[in-house]
């Protein structure tokens, strides 16, 4: 099945049937090929963050999301590093390369010459230092004179000099050029190297490396994750005249002959030969062929790749879905825009999220919206719970917010993520007194269940935690007795709703004076037992609370939890006691 024959220039070749080792190749080859064809579809996709309101409000700019390990600055050791002791070289190394040297390193520059002037010293000769060392600088280096710098210095190691090829690529320099021709040129049977050549001269090279890189086309002793670098490499390199050599490609019969074709196309401008043919593959059922056709028509010919999208859009291959909703994207037709709003409830994660950004940024066109207002009513209405689940957060995006009754009914859907952000989109909302009566009595089950020792999710708790932020925003007095509940210090209730309970309970009674429920709560913020302190985020909305319920007297209380508390509780003190202050002022 995979014996074929390939002719170029009137000469054949005859393959042979693969053996095991090479249908691995094979297949890690359409692994990569399908990798970075995603790659250059791939959309900058910022996650929805369902934040909670005391966390914005009042804006504090607080950092509630900081990354799981933080990045701490250090200053590399440059005498280690160009110490006669290679241990000592090694293990500062190290450091660096196992850190985020760009970000982390404060002597950049520095440490980078320290590598450097240490890979040159010809002393020293321990290969482990050497490409620690290397390892190191790699990691520092920026922009292409550095990278070229390390070249200058490694060239002639046959152990270090393709560690850094890889870099020179990226920065795009010419520097190895020389020796990656050369390396084609001799057939030279490392495939991780010649894939390195051959990528590299497909960047860097010129219309002049033509020749070595049909000579890999043609090789019979070439595998085919090499031929299909070397397609590329003659599509990155060309953008005309390879119209030939892709049909011969394309009619040969070798493994992924379409695909070969197609990457030899990759970047062909204006071209009807070119064209035809990329369509005629596009259309095919080789889907990885497919998808980097149809790239190239997306590309070069927009035109015909959105007459094909309804077709691509309607693919059980992902990528092509998502190169169709890009080409759709570039229209300006209402048509082509219902049609990518379909997308919605695609079930590739990505690509509904990315509609989702493309119909957000299209909704400022008051033409657009309308569309995009029937597109979110149709999937909220539907029974496809990814399709809802965007809905609700394009809705909540655009402030759409005609469809509280809908959300309400939502918040009993069997799908987590609907319910949860059904109820996080209402937070903000101004809801009608039958809304609000039915989420407080939703509310007040929940919190007899917790009050009951009922086992509950933390989708339940989520839910809970915004409805009662609704409960806050809306004013509505007759949620008091049951957020009262929330407030004593070990209540049987999940912390997050406590915090919303408190918060609500300031929104509700903001400016109102009530003294009993500012003392409870200063209590709250006050909190700073030892051994059995008050919540952190507790004492923090706990703190808000007080200030904008408007009792005075609490200014010096919150005054000495913004001297004794950690940063958060200090700055939420600290902005209770100054709207105190304003009240009193006022007064």
């Amino acid at each position: 099945m995979l014996s074929s024959m390939i002719k170029f220039n009137g000469a054949s070749t005859t393959r042979v049937i693969l053996p095991g080792a090479m249908r691995c190749a094979y297949f890690m080859c359409l692994l990569c090929i399908r990798l970075m064809i995603v790659s250059q579809t791939a959309y900058a996709q910022q996650p929805v963050v369902l934040s909670h309101r005391w966390e914005s409000d009042p804006a504090l700019n607080i950092d509630w999301y900081p990354p799981e390990i933080p990045a701490f600055p250090f200053a590399v050791d440059v005498q280690r590093i160009v110490s006669p002791h290679w241990q000592a070289s090694v293990a500062e190394a190290r450091k660096v390369t196992f850190s985020d040297a760009k970000k982390q390193v404060t002597n950049r520059a520095e440490a980078f010459s320290a590598c450097l002037d240490r890979l040159r010293d010809a002393a020293e000769a321990n290969p482990q230092a050497r490409r620690a060392i290397l390892s190191a600088a790699l990691a520092l280096a920026e922009g292409k004179a550095d990278v070229e710098a390390l070249w200058q210095t490694v060239e002639a190691e046959s152990v270090l000099a393709p560690l850094v090829e890889p870099a020179l690529i990226t920065s795009g320099s010419n520097q190895a050029l020389s020796v990656w021709r050369e390396r084609i040129a001799v057939a030279n049977r490392n495939t991780s190297q010649l894939l390195i050549a051959i990528e590299g001269i497909g960047l860097v090279g010129d219309t002049s490396d033509r020749p070595l890189l049909l000579s890999i086309l043609s090789s019979g002793r070439m595998n085919l994750p090499t031929k299909l670098a070397a397609a590329r490499a003659l599509g990155e390199l060309l953008d005309q005249g390879q119209e030939d050599i892709a049909a011969e490609l394309h009619g040969s019969g070798t493994p992924l002959c379409s695909l070969l074709a197609a990457s030899v196309l990759r970047n062909h401008r204006g071209s009807a030969a070119a064209t035809k043919l990329l369509v005629e593959i596009a259309s095919g059922d080789e889907a990885v062929s497919q998808a980097e056709a149809y790239r190239s028509l997306s590309d070069h010919a927009p035109e015909v790749a959105l007459e094909m999208a309804p077709t691509m859009l309607g693919s059980a291959d992902p990528t092509l879905r998502e190169l169709a909703v890009a080409a759709l994207n570039q229209s300006e037709e209402i048509d082509d825009l219902r049609l990518q709003g379909t997308a919605l409830a695609d079930e590739n994660v990505r690509i509904r999220r990315q509609v989702r950004e493309n119909l957000q940024a299209k909704s400022h066109n008051n033409e657009f919206r309308a569309v995009i207002e029937e597109l979110i009513l149709q999937m909220l209405d539907g029974d496809a719970a990814a399709g809802i689940e965007q809905a609700i957060l394009l809705a909540d995006a655009i402030q759409d917010d005609r469809h509280q009754e809908r959300l309400v009914s939502l918040l009993s859907h069997p799908d987590d993520p609907v319910s949860i952000r059904a109820a996080w989109s209402l937070k903000t909302q101004s809801l009608s007194e039958n809304l609000l009566v039915e989420i407080h009595q939703r509310c007040q089950r929940a919190t007899a269940n917790y009050i009951a020792s009922t086992r509950q999710s933390q989708t339940e708790e989520y839910r809970v935690s915004f409805l009662i932020e609704s409960l806050g925003e809306n004013r509505y007095e007759p949620a008091r007795e049951m957020l009262l509940k929330f407030v004593p210090k070990h209540a049987p209730l999940p912390t997050l709703t406590r915090v919303s309970a408190v918060y609500a309970l300031g929104r509700i009674y903001e400016g109102q004076k009530d003294e009993p429920l500012a003392q409870q709560l200063m209590a709250r913020a006050a909190d700073n037992n030892e051994l059995d302190p008050e919540d952190e985020q507790v004492r923090y909305a706990a703190s808000i609370a007080v200030g904008r319920i408007g009792v005075t007297k609490h200014v010096e209380r919150l005054q000495s939890v913004e001297k004794e508390a950690a940063t958060t509780i200090a700055l939420a003190a600290k902005w209770g006691y100054e709207h105190l202050m304003a009240l009193g002022e006022g007064d």
